[in-house]
């Protein structure tokens, strides 16, 4: 910060001395140069000690221009790739393995409060929790396993939102570090005096 300020008051000294000079080569300073040197000195500061890259923008364009793909939509191509590849669908109720949403369709589900399959949309391979009391499981199958105490006798309903650190009702806002201690009291502003985690 000390090297910008010095450098400003350079150039401020420099500009106000050359002002009456109406040849700036003949004093030997060269304005435009000087200029570049300051500017470039405040976007080091910038980005070592703010994080802010005022050159980004300018590179993304550079990029683009010449057919290059930043790291941000490389890593969204990939992601959108692996989505596109991925041929395997789980029933959420039942945890029944599908090559298509088509062909989940095509059969009715006895774990479903629909009597169908319908297609999970959370992570795949995580540990999966039932929304409603908590429970933990390997896979969608063996959560569905069993009955759920706190879903009426129904089977476990999966969360299907990413692991966090706190979960939070989406009815009355209350917070816990886990979905089962969450759902330990009952929730006033639920329609059915249930807390359910925001996913």
């Amino acid at each position: 910060m000390r090297l910008i300020q010095v450098s400003l008051m350079q150039l401020v000294i420099l500009l106000s001395a050359n002002s009456s000079s109406v040849d700036n080569q003949a004093s030997g300073v060269n304005i435009p140069a000087l200029i570049g040197v300051i500017l470039f000195c405040i976007h080091l500061y910038l980005k070592m000690f703010k994080g802010i890259d005022l050159l980004a923008p300018f590179t993304r364009f550079l990029n683009n221009l010449e057919g290059k793909k930043t790291n941000d939509s490389v890593k969204e191509n990939q992601e959108h790739d692996a989505n596109e590849t991925s041929h395997t669908f789980f029933c959420k109720f039942c945890g029944n393995e599908y090559s298509s949403i088509d062909s989940m369709t095509h059969s009715s589900c006895s774990k479903s409060p629909y009597d169908r399959h319908i297609a999970y949309e959370g992570e795949i391979g995580k540990p999966y929790i039932c929304e409603y009391c908590g429970k933990e499981a390997v896979s969608l199958a063996c959560l569905s396993e069993t009955s759920c105490s706190k879903n009426d006798g129904r089977s476990h309903s999966v969360y299907e939102g990413k692991k966090k650190s706190s979960y939070t009702c989406k009815f009355c806002g209350r917070s816990s570090f886990s979905i089962s201690s969450l759902v330990e009291t009952s929730c006033d502003k639920s329609p059915d005096n249930k807390h359910l985690p925001l996913k």
